[in-house]
C-alpha cells in the first residue's frame, strides 16, 4: 500500500509543481511548489516504520543463544529496545535488562545500565567546568573489540562514549572538554580521566604504557590500542567490528532551469530606475553537470553530503518605455556553479525520496550586459553569484528526478542596487 501511494503521488506532485513554475509567478508559485514538495515527503514518510528483519540472534540471561531475525536499525546511537523474531515466526520486543545482548549484521550489542558523560564535547557547547558529571541510562552498547580485554561504544546526543568491561559491569571511560581562561581568553582544555582508567585496565602490557599517554578519545585510536594490547598479551582479538564504509555515488545531471530576475533600488538615478522598472520574462534554459554524493554508512546512509558542478545560464531582453523613447536592455549570464548540499533520504521498497538543502557559488563564464544607447546595463558587476538551494526528488535504481529552487544575489555589484535571481530546476540524474 505504501509503495503504491509513492508510485502515484510522487510523480503527480513533481509534475504539478513543474507546471506551476511555468504558468504562475510570484509568491503563489513559490508557496505552491514548496507545499507540493513537502507533501511528497509526507507521502514517503511511512517508509521509516517498515521493518528490516535481518538474520541475527539474542543471548538470553541464562546464556543461551536463540537464533532468528532482528529488526536492524543500522543505529548511530545504541537502541533502547529491539524487535526479535524467532525461527517460529513469533515477534517479541526486548529491552537491555531482559537479555544479555544480541547480534545482527556482523554487529554485537550488550545490554546494561551504563553511565554517560552529561553535556557535549562540541566546541560551541562547552562549559567552563572541568568536573565530569555523569548520568545513567539503560541501553544496548556496541562491541568494537572482543578479546582478553574488550571495548564497547555508544553515542549520547552525538557524543562518543567508550566502555570497558570490568567483571560483569561496563565502565565508562571518562573524558570531558571544557573552556579555560588564559590571559583573559577562552582556551580549549581537557579532563582525560580515561588515560588513567586504561593504564590500570591494560596494566599487564608494559609496551603500550607510554603510548597510552598519547591516545586520543576517538574510536580509531582507542580501538587500535585494544587490538595492540590483545596481541601484546598473546591473545588475538576474537572479534573486531567491521569499519563503516562511506558510500560514494558519482553521476550526471541534465534538465531545464526557469530563471526570474528582479532589480530593486532605493535611489532615483535614471539608469537604476530603468533596471527596476523593466519587466523580465522568465528565461527557460538548459542546465547540466556532474554530481558526487558522499553518504554516511550509519542510519542506512540517509544523510549525505551532495556536491555538484553544474552549468546554468539565462538571458533576458526587455524594453523600457521612457520619456525619451523605448530603451532596449539585454542581460544574460552563463555560470559554472559549485553546489554543496546536505541530503536526507526517505526510503521505501523501490522508490527513495530525498530532500536537499545547501549553498551555491557560481562563477560567471560569459556575460551579456547591454543597454541601447548607454553601453552597460549594469555598470558594476560581480563574477561570483552566491545562492541558497532547497529541493526534493525521487530516485529509482540509477535514475533520479529532482525539482529545486535557488535564490541568488545575481550580478549587481552596486551597493544600492540588488539583483535577486530565482531559479527553479527540473533535473534528471543518472548514477554510474
Amino acid at each position: 500500500m505504501i509503495g503504491d501511494r509513492r508510485k502515484i503521488f510522487t510523480p503527480f506532485f513533481l509534475t504539478l509543481c513543474l507546471l506551476t513554475l511555468k504558468n504562475y509567478t510570484g509568491m503563489f508559485r513559490t508557496t505552491f511548489c514548496l507545499t507540493s514538495l513537502f507533501v511528497v515527503c509526507l507521502v514517503c514518510e511511512p517508509a521509516f516504520s517498515q521493518k528490516r528483519m535481518m538474520p541475527g540472534y539474542i543471548l538470553t540471561l541464562k546464556g543461551d543463544t536463540v537464533k532468528g531475525f532482528v529488526d536492524y536499525g543500522n543505529w548511530n546511537e545504541g537502541p533502547k529496545s529491539i524487535l526479535f523474531r524467532n525461527e517460529a515466526g513469533q515477534d517479541a520486543t526486548y529491552r537491555p535488562l531482559e537479555i544479555q545482548g544480541f547480534g545482527v549484521n556482523q554487529e554485537i550489542y550488550a545490554g546494561s545500565i551504563v553511565n554517560f558523560v552529561m553535556g557535549s564535547n562540541e566546541i560551541g557547547k562547552l562549559s567552563s567546568d572541568p568536573k565530569i558529571s555523569l548520568g545513567k541510562d539503560t541501553v544496548f552498547i556496541q562491541c568494537l573489540v572482543r578479546g582478553n580485554k574488550s571495548l564497547y561504544f555508544s553515542k549520547r546526543n552525538g557524543t562518543s562514549q567508550f566502555y570497558i568491561k570490568v567483571d560483569s559491569d561496563y565502565q565508562l571511560l571518562e573524558y570531558k572538554r571544557y573552556l579555560k581562561k588564559l590571559n583573559g581568553k577562552d582556551q580549549l582544555a581537557e579532563n582525560p580521566r580515561y588515560i588513567s582508567q586504561l593504564a590500570g585496565y591494560l596494566s599487564d602490557c608494559s609496551t603500550i604504557q607510554n603510548a597510552l599517554k598519547k591516545v586520543g578519545y576517538s574510536r580509531k585510536k582507542i580501538e587500535n590500542l585494544f587490538t595492540t594490547y590483545n596481541s601484546c598479551v598473546g591473545s588475538a582479538s576474537t572479534y573486531q567490528r567491521p569499519k563503516d564504509k562511506r558510500i560514494v555515488d558519482f553521476g550526471v545531471l541534465a534538465g531545464t532551469s526557469l530563471t526570474s530576475l528582479n532589480f530593486e533600488t532605493s535611489v532615483s538615478a535614471f539608469d537604476l530606475q530603468v533596471l527596476q522598472g523593466s519587466s523580465y520574462s522568465q528565461s527557460v534554459n538548459f542546465s547540466g553537470g556532474l554530481f558526487l554524493d558522499l553518504r554516511q554508512s550509519r542510519n542506512f546512509g540517509r544523510w549525505s553530503f551532495n556536491n555538484e558542478l553544474l552549468y546554468s545560464t539565462y538571458g533576458f531582453k526587455t524594453t523600457f518605455a521612457s520619456a525619451f523613447g523605448p530603451i532596449k536592455t539585454e542581460i544574460g549570464y552563463s555560470y559554472l556553479k559549485l553546489n554543496n548540499m546536505i541530503r536526507y533520504r526517505f526510503f521505501s521498497e523501490k522508490v527513495t525520496t530525498f530532500v536537499n538543502l545547501g549553498i551555491s557559488n557560481g562563477y560567471a563564464l560569459s556575460e551579456t550586459n547591454f543597454r541601447e544607447g548607454f553601453g552597460k546595463a549594469v555598470a558594476n558587476t560581480r563574477k561570483i553569484e552566491q545562492s541558497y538551494l532547497v529541493g526534493v526528488g525521487a530516485a529509482v535504481k540509477r535514475f533520479s528526478l529532482e525539482i529545486r529552487m535557488e535564490k541568488g544575489n545575481g550580478m549587481s555589484d552596486i551597493s544600492n542596487l540588488s539583483s535577486a535571481t530565482t531559479r527553479f530546476y527540473f533535473l534528471v540524474g543518472y548514477k554510474f
